[in-house]
C-alpha cells in the first residue's frame, strides 16, 4: 500500500473514453473542478490490477474510492515528466463503469478538462467502484508497447484514477496486482504480502528515483527506476543518487566491468558521475585518478579515495598519469570532457585500455590521433537511455549490489550543496563556475 505520490512518482497514469449520457444530460456545461489542497484525503484507495490478459494486452483494473454523498470528480493524470504537455494516454482507458453499492451510477466527461469525469455519489453511500481496462499499445506507432505474452511492465499512473481537491501525496493507496500464472515481478516497492500470483504494496514508501525532467515540485518515475531510500539517507541524499550512480554503474559495472587492480581515471570526478564512479571503482579495488579544472576540487576528491589527482588545465598531465602508473597506463577511462580533454586521455590509456564516454561537456565533436590503435584501445560511446542493457543488467545489479552498500554506509550520496529552490539562478552559476563538488540539490518548500 502506498499513497497516490508514491504510486504516481514511479509511474505514469492513463484515461478514460466516456460512455454514452442520458438524453437529458448537457455535456456543454462546464462544473467545476476543486483544487489540490494540501490535506489528508479521508479514507483509503483500494487498486486492483490483473495483469493476466497478456493476450490481448489489456490491464484490468478494479477500484474503489471512499466518497460522500454529492458530485465528485475523478482526474487522471496528464502531466508526465519530459513530455512539456499534457500527454497522458488517455485515449487508451476504455470501458469505464462507476458502481455505488451495486447501483450503476451514469458519469461524464468534462467538457474543457478531458482528463476530468463528474459523478453524483448517491445519498447512503460511502464509496463507489470502479471498472475499467487500459488498452497497451500492440505497435510502435501506438505508442510504448508495456505488454506482450513474454514481459509486461505495469506502470501505475495508467491504471487508476484519483479524486480531485487533494494533492497526490495525501491520498492513500492500497495497491496490488495479479501477475500471469508462474511470473514473478521486481519492484522498488516494498510488498505487504505475495500470495497466488497477486502482491500488495505497503503505502508511505520512501523512495529515490531516476526520472527525465527538472526544476519541478513534483515528478512521476517509473517504478523499474525507483528504489526504496534506506533509512539511514536523507532525502537530500537520495536525490543524489539515481542519475550519477545510475550512468557511474552503467559504465563501470556493465560496460567496462571493471576487476581488481585495474588502474581508472575518471575524468570530472568531482562531478556526481565522477563521484559515484570513484567509490564504484575503489570498492571494487581499483587505483582510482581523477581530473578537474580545480585545484580546491581535487584537494576534496582526494579523502573520497583518489589515489592521484590531475588539473587537466595543466599541459603535462597526461604524462603524470603515466609516471604514476608506471609507464603502464590506463586500463579504463570515463570520458565526459570531451573536445578539450580527449588527446590527452587516449595519450595515457594503457594496451587494450577502454575509454568510456558518456559526455561532452566541452564540445561534441573531437579529433585523436590514430595511432591509438597500436595500443588495441577500445572506445565505448554510451547513453543509458538507449542502452539495450540498462535495464536488464543495470538496474537489477544496481538494485542487488549498490543499495545494500548505500545501507550500510559503505556507498555515500555525495552532496555538495543544499539549495532552497528560489536559489535556482545560483545554482546554474555554480555550475557554470564549476564550484561544486558533487550534486547540487534544490529543496522544494
Amino acid at each position: 500500500m502506498g499513497n497516490l505520490k508514491a504510486l504516481c512518482s514511479a509511474l505514469f497514469v492513463a484515461t478514460l473514453i466516456a460512455l454514452p449520457a442520458t438524453a437529458a444530460e448537457d455535456f456543454t456545461v462546464a462544473v467545476s473542478i476543486p483544487a489540490p489542497r494540501d490535506v489528508a484525503y479521508p479514507g483509503t484507495i483500494t487498486l486492483h490490477v490483473d495483469a493476466t490478459n497478456t493476450a490481448q494486452r489489456i490491464f484490468n483494473i478494479r477500484e474503489t474510492i471512499p466518497a460522500s454523498p454529492g458530485p465528485l470528480t475523478l482526474l487522471f493524470p496528464q502531466w508526465l515528466p519530459a513530455n512539456h504537455a499534457p500527454r497522458g494516454p488517455i485515449d487508451k482507458l476504455s470501458g469505464l463503469v462507476v458502481r455505488a453499492g451495486g447501483q450503476r451510477l451514469e458519469w461524464r466527461r468534462d467538457p474543457v478538462e478531458v482528463y476530468a469525469f463528474h459523478v453524483n455519489v448517491p445519498q447512503g453511500a460511502s464509496s463507489i467502484d470502479l471498472e475499467f481496462q487500459f488498452v497497451t499499445p500492440t505497435a510502435g506507432d501506438q505508442g510504448r508497447i508495456v505488454m506482450t505474452p513474454e514481459m509486461l511492465n505495469l506502470q501505475w499512473n495508467a491504471v487508476v484514477l484519483y479524486p480531485a481537491g487533494y494533492y497526490a501525496s495525501r491520498i492513500p493507496v492500497e495497491a496490488s496486482v495479479t501477475l500471469p500464472e508462474g511470473w514473478q515481478l521486481g519492484t522498488a516497492l516494498e510488498t505487504a504480502s505475495a500470495a497466488e500470483s497477486v502482491t500488495k504494496f505497503k503505502p508511505g514508501d520512501r523512495v529515490m528515483a531516476r526520472t527525465r525532467g527538472s526544476h519541478a515540485t513534483k515528478v512521476l518515475a517509473e517504478a523499474r527506476k525507483t528504489h526504496l531510500l534506506p533509512l539511514s539517507m536523507t532525502f537530500e541524499d537520495g536525490a543524489a543518487v539515481p542519475v550519477g550512480w545510475h550512468t557511474a554503474w552503467h559504465a563501470l559495472v556493465t560496460v567496462a566491468n571493471v576487476q581488481p587492480g585495474q588502474k581508472v581515471l575518471i575524468e570530472a570526478v568531482a562531478s556526481s558521475v565522477g563521484s559515484a564512479a570513484l567509490q564504484i571503482a575503489k570498492h571494487r579495488g581499483c587505483w582510482v585518478g581523477g581530473t578537474a579544472s580545480r585545484d580546491d576540487k581535487l584537494a576534496l576528491a582526494k579523502p573520497w579515495g583518489c589515489d592521484a589527482v590531475y588539473n587537466y588545465k595543466s599541459a603535462d598531465w597526461s604524462t603524470c598519469v603515466l609516471t604514476d602508473t608506471g609507464g603502464n597506463g590506463i586500463d579504463v577511462s570515463c570520458a565526459t570532457m570531451g573536445a578539450e580533454t580527449i588527446q590527452a586521455l587516449l595519450d595515457c590509456m594503457g594496451q587494450e585500455g577502454k575509454v568510456i564516454n558518456y559526455g561532452s561537456t566541452s564540445g561534441i565533436v573531437i579529433t585523436y590521433n590514430l595511432r591509438i590503435g597500436e595500443r588495441n584501445i577500445s572506445l565505448h560511446s554510451m547513453s543509458i537511455d538507449s542502452s539495450p542493457k540498462y535495464v536488464p543488467i543495470t538496474l537489477p545489479t544496481f538494485e542487488a549490489q549498490a543499495i545494500p552498500m548505500f545501507a550500510s554506509g559503505g556507498y555515500k550520496a555525495v552532496v555538495g550543496t543544499v539549495l532552497p529552490m528560489i536559489d535556482l539562478p545560483r545554482a546554474h552559476e555554480m555550475i557554470h563556475e564549476r564550484r561544486h563538488f558533487g550534486k547540487i540539490i534544490m529543496r522544494n518548500g
